[in-house]
């Protein structure tokens, strides 16, 4: 190590910079320069940008196994989709993740979101959603750093027909990440915004569309928007993230009283509503059939699931972002596995033309070749609460000095004294 320090410093900082966050973390204990060096908010983001613009990112997907019927806390699981697509099932290596306020008293989670590598967690202790005495967790679960949002007053919480849909992104504009929570009457055009800026530590309340506090403040800001949007009671709650915009499946509202299926987006730079408008043929009218429309993502492109339930499930995907003769059709099927299930949802997409799916509260692995799907399912036995989320492993930090106590690796074998060399 002596050696290393004769280096220039953009020299090493390059060499760290091909890293994984793992290594880094273990050179973080080396020694105090090495620390100082690595914890540089400068290095952390050019190791962000670099894991990007190299594909090198180490994708990995994070679900939860609900014991809410045993008595006992939730359980969250990672896995490395590298492992899915190259080894046999039966051999994935499935981690068990140590998360913040797992030994308290924890009914339910929510995973709402995530990017750069922070996870946006839903903390229920009575096991019924997200509410006024429960919390919402920022997490870094390579790091271990968490942080605790609580949530801001509402007196309309307890009604039955009353929406919430939260979302989590990176507003590039001011160098924050920002958490979002729409609410109001389900299926009325009248609706609440709220901003979370992750920095400071105070609340703010504007009821305006001033710009809100940045990274620092711990702020929400409220919005009263009069677009015409809608949400129904049964849509997804997290928004899915693709290019700095949130989206959900939505409607909007007219005069008369009628409603047009399109996808409500929410830009975290600019914090304006506007939509999306849905593959002509998914919004058809259909005699005598139950549909249903979820929107995700496919590689990194905005993606809807169109299900006419017991019959067809298509899965379309936006090649051109925003344009919407892009919209193509990628798989469909008529497994009555797949079509009984209103919430089927594409998880991720593989080289080798396999595609994760979310159903039935299962993972499976699916390849539509000449429109026979072959299914296979992974992780038999674990009840998955709600929908996983992919995510990277990251440095990135928000300044809360919080983490999470890691188990350890094992509880019968004890460590061995260190001797002197």
């Amino acid at each position: 190590m002596s050696s290393m320090w004769r280096l220039p410093e953009e020299i090493q900082v390059d060499i760290f910079l091909r890293l994984p966050v793992n290594s880094i973390l273990s050179c973080r204990c080396v020694c105090k320069p090495l620390c100082s060096l690595l914890s540089k908010p400068s290095f952390i983001k050019n190791h962000l940008n670099r894991s990007i613009q190299t594909n090198n990112r180490n994708p990995r997907l994070m679900f939860d196994h609900s014991r809410y019927h045993q008595h006992k806390n939730p359980i969250i699981n990672s896995v490395d989709y590298n492992s899915i697509s190259s080894s046999a099932v039966s051999e994935v290596k499935v981690v068990t993740m140590a998360y913040p306020f797992e030994k308290r008293n924890t009914k339910d989670i929510l995973i709402l979101g995530s990017c750069d590598g922070i996870i946006c967690l839903g903390i229920s202790s009575y096991g019924n959603g997200i509410d006024q005495k429960n919390r919402i967790c920022i997490w870094n679960p390579a790091t271990g750093e968490f942080m605790n949002i609580k949530l801001p007053l509402s007196e309309l919480r307890g009604k039955s027909s009353y929406f919430f849909r939260y979302g989590f992104g990176y507003d590039i504009n001011i160098d924050d990440y920002k958490l979002v929570r729409i609410s109001g009457y389900e299926n009325c055009p009248g609706k609440k915004i709220e901003v979370y800026r992750l920095g400071s530590e105070c609340w703010r309340t504007v009821q305006s569309t001033d710009p809100c506090i940045f990274l620092g403040s711990n702020c929400w800001k409220t919005m009263q928007s009069a677009e015409p949007y809608i949400f129904s009671g049964r849509g997804s709650l997290h928004g899915v993230l693709i290019n700095g915009v949130l989206h959900w499946s939505g409607a909007t509202a007219t005069t008369v009283g009628t409603s047009t299926k399109l996808i409500v987006c929410f830009d975290i730079n600019s914090e304006i509503l506007m939509d999306i408008p849905f593959p002509e043929e998914t919004i058809l009218p259909l005699q005598n059939c139950i549909t249903r429309r979820e929107v995700g993502m496919f590689g990194n492109c905005l993606c809807v699931v169109f299900s006419i339930i017991e019959i067809r499930t298509d899965i379309w995907v936006m090649q051109d972002y925003g344009v919407r003769e892009s919209w193509t059709k990628v798989f469909t099927t008529t497994q009555q596995t797949i079509t009984r299930d209103p919430f089927f949802k594409p998880i991720w997409s593989f080289e080798n033309g396999d595609i994760l799916v979310h159903s039935c509260k299962k993972l499976t692995l699916c390849n539509d070749n000449n429109g026979n799907t072959t299914r296979k399912v992974l992780f038999d036995g674990i009840n998955m609460g709600s929908y996983p989320e992919s995510y990277v492993e990251s440095l990135v930090s928000f300044k809360s000095r919080t983490y999470v106590k890691q188990k350890p690796t094992n509880h019968n074998k004890k460590k061995p004294k260190r001797q002197r060399t």
